[in-house]
Formats: structure tokens, C-alpha cells, sequence
């Protein structure tokens, strides 16, 4: 009965059946529809491709390397997972550098001990990877606290030639409102990523105050597999060597905000103690050292001094949004951290949303920042000094 089901199944294409178990009617689906992605998050240690689905299921990767054809699989520890609709795959990034790659789905309505009753299978078109390919600019598209404005974000970034881009950085407070539901990565990170990048480049995604709230809040690392295991991590593309900073929530833990179910002192003291134990990276060839960081001061961190330590990694430029305003403080700015740091902007008070562009080139950094009615906001050129690498802890 169970065989007969699933070649029924396969044969269903776009349509639903009809299966009457002795509860009654169950109504099949038929072929489920990608409603997101596929997209290309930067985890550190390779590439992770996120899609959803409107059906829970199976996912997986498909792609030729070397003249070898591979396909990976949305897994864990073996099993092939069935029981979500968002799907990750974490390849290495020479996989994918440069190459083309599809995303497939397949329906699994149950998953028996002994037997499965499957349905249609979906898959994406070819996308053609870039990757770093030796270019001597480099373009970071980088938006951040969108909160909804998403028309508005979508407008500001067609300014700023997406489709041009090599790198995308969503600086954090992507989503709607606070992460409730699942249903707010997929549309909010997801789409948002899927959207600009078009699963043609890499994109960082660096968490925000308001996406440490709600309920799914806690379930948010699983979709991003980074070497850590948490949502703070180092990357390099090409010349640039970067650290991804998770700073958690904006208030203590015993803020009424979070009914005591927040335990980010804790969450906080052991980032820190990662931060501290990193190395300025060596690697030939690097040539900018960037901090990623939803929240733009970092000097008092909660009682913990995080700039020195980006200090001591050599860090040139922090890219951070969180404060909703278009701000680019000069490296030796009075009680600055010691190097440039950019507010991208986001929505105002006002309701426009400005997004920014930067490009590096030649040791410099060339700030351009628009709004969404296309106004320029910001056109400056910044020189990145030479890194001043500590290898020392600098005091407590």
C-alpha cells in the first residue's frame, strides 16, 4: 500500500491526492515551491546555501567539481533531514568559487521506521557562483535595521547596483519585529539575501539586538552553521580577514524586557573569551581587517573592552547600523575605539532607510551611502592605514 502511495505520489506532479487512512482524508501535497533562497551565507569555515520551501521535506546541493558531479544533502549525522521547510547545506567555498550550483526538494510527507511517503520534487535554476575571483575592488553592499521597511531597503539598494556587488552584510535587525516565528528568517533574512544577492556572491549575516527576542530566537544558530557553532566567527574573502561579532541583547539580563529568560552575561563572557584567543591573521595576501558588529561601541561592552582587542587584531574599519542614522566616525575621533567605524543607516525617524556601499581598493575604503528617494547621503573616501597587529592581550 505504502509503494503504491509513493508511485501515486510521483506521478502526482503539481496536484494533491487524496489518501484515506482510517481517520479519514488526508490531503497530499504536490510538488512544494522554493518560497526563499537560494542564498549564500559566509560561516568561516565554508559556504552555507539556505532555502525554504513550502512543504516540509528533503533538501540538497547538487554541482560538478573538478569533473566530479556532487551531491550534498540537508543532513545530521546521517540521517537526511525531512521535517523542516528551510534547508541548509554547508559546502567548502573552492566547491562553489566560480562554479554554478541548483537547490532540490523533495516532498516527505511521513518518514516511517521502515518507509516513506514522498511527493514531487522541486528544484532551482542554475546560479553561477563568483565567490572571490582576483579582483582588485571589492564592493560590500551593507543594510542593516530594516524593521519592516523592506520597499524602502529594496529602493536604496537598487541605487547601489546590487547585481555588482562581492560581498553582502546584513548588519542585524533584519527582520520584521522581534523572531516569533520562522516564518521571519525566511521572509525577512532569507528573502532579503536571496533577493539582492541572488545566490550569486556571499553573505554575512551578523545577528541583531532585536533578533535575540521572541521565541525562535533560540533556534536561529541551527540555520547557520558557522565553525564556532554560534553566531560569532572569522572569515576571509580574498584580501580581506574579518571578525563577525554576535553582541547579543542591548540591556542586562534582568530587564523586565526579557521575563528572565535571557541568560546573555554568560553568552557574552564566553564570546569574549573566543575574541580574546584569536590571532591577527596571517595569511598571505590579506590586505583589509574589518570588524562586523551590530553595535557600533564596543569600548564598554557590558564592562568588557572589545575594541582593544579589535585593536589588537589589527582591525582597520567596523561596520555597524543599530543606531538607525548614517555616521562614519574618523579613526582618531575623541574617545573613538582607534580605527574608522561606519553606521550604515537603516531606517530614520523619519522613515527613509539609507543603505551603504563600500568599496575597497588600494588601501583605501570609499564610502558611498544613498536613500531611498536616491539622494546621496555620504561620498567619502577613507584611507585605511597599515594594521598596527598586537599580538599581546592588551589590560584588563
Amino acid at each position: 500500500m505504502n509503494a503504491r502511495i509513493e508511485k501515486l505520489l510521483a506521478l502526482a506532479g503539481s496536484f494533491a491526492l487524496d489518501y484515506v487512512t482510517p481517520n479519514g482524508y488526508v490531503r497530499l501535497p504536490g510538488a512544494p515551491v522554493i518560497t526563499a533562497g537560494p542564498a549564500v551565507f559566509e560561516v568561516g569555515d565554508g559556504y552555507a546555501v539556505l532555502w525554504a520551501t513550502s512543504v516540509k521535506g528533503s533538501g540538497w546541493l547538487t554541482y560538478t567539481f573538478e569533473g566530479k558531479d556532487y551531491t550534498v544533502y540537508d543532513a545530521a549525522s546521517g540521517n537526511i533531514r525531512t521535517n523542516d521547510t528551510v534547508h541548509v547545506v554547508k559546502v567548502p567555498k573552492a566547491h562553489l568559487d566560480g562554479n554554478a550550483y541548483r537547490v532540490h526538494s523533495q516532498t516527505v510527507l511521513f518518514k516511517f521506521g521502515y518507509t516513506a511517503l514522498k511527493g514531487a520534487v522541486v528544484s532551482s535554476g542554475w546560479r553561477k557562483f563568483r565567490g572571490y575571483h582576483g579582483q582588485e575592488e571589492i564592493r560590500i553592499l551593507s543594510i542593516s535595521d530594516v524593521h519592516g521597511h523592506k520597499e524602502e531597503m529594496y529602493a536604496a539598494c537598487r541605487a547601489l547596483c546590487p547585481e555588482r556587488a562581492d560581498l553582502l552584510l546584513l548588519g542585524g535587525d533584519i527582520t520584521n519585529t522581534d523572531l516569533v516565528a520562522k516564518a521571519q528568517m525566511v521572509k525577512d533574512i532569507i528573502g532579503a539575501a536571496s533577493m539582492l544577492s541572488r545566490g550569486r556572491y556571499p553573505v554575512v549575516y551578523v545577528r541583531g539586538n532585536h533578533e535575540t527576542r521572541g521565541e525562535f530566537a533560540a533556534s536561529l544558530k541551527r540555520y547557520f552553521p558557522t565553525d564556532t557553532g554560534e553566531l560569532y566567527f572569522t572569515f576571509q574573502y580574498g584580501p580581506i580577514s574579518a571578525v563577525a561579532i554576535d553582541v547579543g541583547e542591548d540591556k542586562a539580563d534582568d530587564h523586565i524586557e526579557y521575563s528572565g529568560l535571557v541568560d546573555f552575561e554568560a553568552y557574552r563572557q564566553q564570546e569574549y573569551r573566543w575574541l580574546r584567543q584569536l590571532q591577527p591573521e596571517q595569511a598571505e595576501g590579506v590586505q583589509y581587517r574589518l570588524a562586523l558588529s551590530h553595535f557600533p561601541s564596543l569600548s564598554d561592552h557590558f564592562g568588557m573592552d572589545w575594541s582593544a582587542e579589535l585593536r589588537r587584531l589589527g582591525t582597520q574599519l567596523q561596520l555597524s547600523g543599530h543606531t538607525h542614522d548614517l555616521v562614519l566616525t574618523e579613526k582618531d575621533a575623541p574617545n573613538g575605539p582607534g580605527y574608522p567605524v561606519l553606521e550604515d543607516g537603516g531606517i530614520g525617524k523619519d522613515g527613509v532607510f539609507i543603505a551603504s556601499r563600500i568599496t575597497l581598493r588600494g588601501g583605501s575604503a570609499h564610502v558611498y551611502a544613498v536613500n531611498h528617494n536616491g539622494a546621496v547621503k555620504m561620498d567619502d573616501t577613507l584611507p585605511l592605514s597599515a594594521s598596527d597587529i598586537n599580538t599581546n592581550h592588551p589590560a584588563c
